[in-house]
């Protein structure tokens, strides 16, 4: 069966669907950071398992799926939307504690206000010191979870706690909500009403905000809490902190200075992301992210790209900027591709050259091939075979060093590899530069020459 070569091949992304739908035979739990499901019982097997997988090649696809209405823009990049916007809420002190504008929340506390749902599903954190998925109908506790996660979740046993006379909005990662739109498919959760997606790059091992905070001094069982996006008045927009709780109290990290935070690395990245070619959450009633654009850059307090797809959420946020509740400016799809353009070449571009990789010899997700081509440069195949490379030999060497409750176990050796590949791609004075780089603006941060440069 589809779903199981995708679980022997690695590509489970852990949302949890195939359990919702076949827990007599599937159970999702967490691995070596990841959740990953796991057949308990082959001979009790559904094709519906099958059918409800983001990846297996049994379900439908993102184009097979969108509902296409006559007054809407169809697009190949984006998938069929309304409008597209620039926006943030007024209210600043809100603005600063989400992770770009605040959009997202705005729209859930909404559509709670207008009646259109009952309870919000969302990720918020929990005792141990992660993420979990949740629901609620109290504002405040929206407001509360606010922020990117970039920490593995599953819906698995959430869904189960929906009360079906109850109606429910979701937000997640785009291959998180095609689960969903998967189970609508076939009959399953009619009471989510709606789907917020977000901008995704890719997802994470629970071992990135444990290496960060390794970083930081504090070993991955002390965590208490953990901020992937702390903003900090000063810094633009992209130049944000990391914050990790402890029982001795917390500690702060600039993200553009820590070790292993460069997105493209890929550094504990599923293997199922080098084969999602949905950016920007394309079956989703919207999608929000950061607005990464050059005229946003200095905006500390953060913008959002937000793509509307649902006649009623367009009704309310064009209702909330006409209040002044929220700021709108209309954007192009060209706007909202540079955006995400490196998402869009390693995504889609990438996928071209992993098929080329991988073709007859292991099995791989079936994707939209005819999309991705026109992001394909022969002259990167290499690129992404050695970001491939990186995101593998991070989850071992990590894993390592947690059973051996050493850091350093997992950092020397990755420090290594992720100079090799920066020696291979940019050459060795760019190499250096960006090294060397790094050091010196956390030198200028800690001795203050910054805040005195300023005034």
């Amino acid at each position: 069966m589809s779903i199981e070569k995708v679980i022997n091949n690695g590509y489970c992304i852990g949302c949890g669907a195939c359990e919702y739908v076949n827990s007599d035979a599937i159970e999702v739990k967490i691995v070596d950071g990841i959740y990953k499901a796991n057949i308990t019982h082959a001979d009790n097997l559904k094709e519906v398992s099958n059918k409800v997988c983001p990846f297996s090649e049994s379900s439908k696809n993102e184009d097979e799926l969108v509902q296409k209405k006559p007054d809407f823009i169809n697009s190949h990049e984006l998938g069929s939307y309304k409008e597209i916007y620039t926006g943030f809420v007024s209210d600043n002190d809100k603005r600063e504690k989400s992770s770009s504008g605040g959009l997202t929340s705005w729209v859930l506390e909404k559509l709670i206000d207008n009646k259109e749902v009952d309870e919000v599903i969302h990720v918020v954190g929990n005792s141990n010191g992660g993420f979990e998925f949740a629901t609620t109908c109290n504002v405040k506790e929206i407001f509360n979870g606010k922020k990117s996660k970039y920490y593995p979740v599953s819906l698995n046993a959430i869904l189960k706690q929906l009360d079906e006379n109850k109606k429910y909005a979701i937000t997640g990662v785009p291959c998180f909500i095609k689960s969903i739109r998967l189970m609508q498919e076939e009959g399953y959760l009619g009471n989510i009403k709606f789907a917020l997606a977000l901008f995704c790059g890719h997802f994470k091992h629970t071992y990135f905000s444990e290496m960060l905070s390794w970083e930081l001094g504090v070993k991955p069982y002390e965590i208490k809490s953990f901020d992937f996006r702390k903003k900090i008045k000063g810094y633009g927009a992209s130049d944000y902190f990391v914050q990790v709780e402890n029982e001795s109290g917390t500690k702060l990290g600039r993200v553009n200075e820590m070790f292993g935070t460069n997105w493209a690395h890929g550094l504990f990245k599923p293997k199922a992301c080098d084969f999602c070619d949905d950016i920007c959450g394309e079956l989703s009633d919207a999608t929000f992210g950061d607005a990464w654009l050059s005229e946003y850059a200095n905006e500390w307090l953060g913008t959002n790209i937000a793509i509307i797809r649902n006649d009623i959420i367009a009704k309310i946020i064009n209702k909330g900027h006409a209040d002044g509740d929220i700021k709108l400016k209309t954007i192009s799809e060209a706007d909202v591709i540079k955006s995400q353009a490196a998402n869009y070449r390693h995504r889609r571009g990438g996928i071209i050259a992993r098929h080329k990789q991988l073709n007859g010899i292991e099995w791989h997700p079936v994707k939209r091939m005819e999309l991705c081509y026109k992001y394909h440069d022969e002259d990167r195949d290499e690129l992404y075979k050695l970001r491939w490379n990186l995101s593998k030999k991070s989850i071992q060497l990590f894993k390592k060093a947690k059973q051996s409750n050493n850091y350093i176990w997992f950092k020397l050796p990755m420090f290594i590899e992720l100079f090799k590949y920066e020696l291979k791609v940019n050459g060795v004075s760019s190499t250096i530069k960006t090294i060397l780089s790094k050091k010196i603006a956390k030198i200028i941060r800690l001795s203050g020459i910054r805040k005195f440069l300023k005034k």
